[in-house]
């Protein structure tokens, strides 16, 4: 893990949004910081969001935390926001592939609101993408990705039904995981339970 200096300074509220985070997902923050690849994470206004993962080539790749927005939350919020995008960089680490595609979309909304609610914390999100685990039977989780697509696309029109292409989601897959077995293999590593 590298935490970038923002103006000279480490930003408190970042790093101990983190700390709190290693607390209650020690899987998932383990996962990453035993990985031989960087994920950095720094604060940055080239988001609009409270924070963003962007997928790295040859690395893990980055997290930015909106500077701005960073004070309109409390430490426990901003954990499970963490905890979302380290998700990301965790299923970057464990397939091999860039995690831009639909299906883990919805597993990170699903595993900050289980951050969340281990912290008592507000949710972001709300709670319609608590019920997606990669423990369930597909037959279960495969409908249940149906309707988190139409929620994003609801939710936001960055998410298209284009684009959040549902239908097979486990056919989905880039590269050297077509039908999604080694994200489900990190998906389970490094869930909160």
């Amino acid at each position: 893990m590298w935490f970038m200096r923002n103006g000279g300074v480490f930003s408190r509220p970042l790093v101990r949004a983190y700390g709190t985070l290693r607390q209650v997902a020690p899987r998932l923050t383990g996962y990453v910081e035993r990985s031989s690849q960087v994920i950095s994470i720094s604060m940055s206004s080239a988001t609009n969001h409270l924070a963003d993962f962007i997928p790295g080539i040859s690395e893990g790749g980055s997290i930015l935390v909106n500077p701005a927005l960073i004070a309109n939350f409390e430490n426990n919020t901003v954990a499970g926001a963490l905890g979302h995008e380290l998700f990301h960089s965790a299923i970057t680490i464990g397939t091999g592939n860039k995690d831009n595609f639909a299906g883990p979309e919805a597993f990170a909304f699903s595993i900050q609101y289980a951050i969340e609610e281990k912290l008592d914390a507000f949710h972001l999100w709300g709670d319609q993408f608590s019920d997606i685990n990669p423990w369930k039977p597909l037959e279960i989780l495969n409908p249940r990705l149906e309707t988190a697509a139409d929620q994003l696309a609801d939710i936001s029109d960055t998410y298209t039904q284009g684009h959040w292409f549902w239908q097979r989601p486990w056919d989905i897959w880039p590269g050297d995981d077509p039908n999604g077995e080694k994200f489900l293999d990190v998906a389970k590593t490094v869930w909160v339970n």
